[in-house]
């Protein structure tokens, strides 16, 4: 699933289950199966936004 962030700087992570690694800010980023994405509270601004690119099934 490909995924991209926008909005409010914040820091986030790509925790899958032998790794962490961080998301980055307005540029897509894979989101492997297993994998979680973890948003903390902006440092400025105030909404985040998430894109999620999916097929329809």
């Amino acid at each position: 699933m490909v995924l991209a962030l926008t909005g409010a700087q914040a820091q986030a992570e790509v925790v899958g289950p032998e790794s962490v690694r961080s998301a980055p800010l307005c540029a897509p980023f894979v989101l492997m199966e297993g994998e979680t994405l973890t948003l903390r509270a902006p440092t400025r601004g105030l909404r985040s936004i998430v894109a999620v690119r999916g097929d329809r099934r």
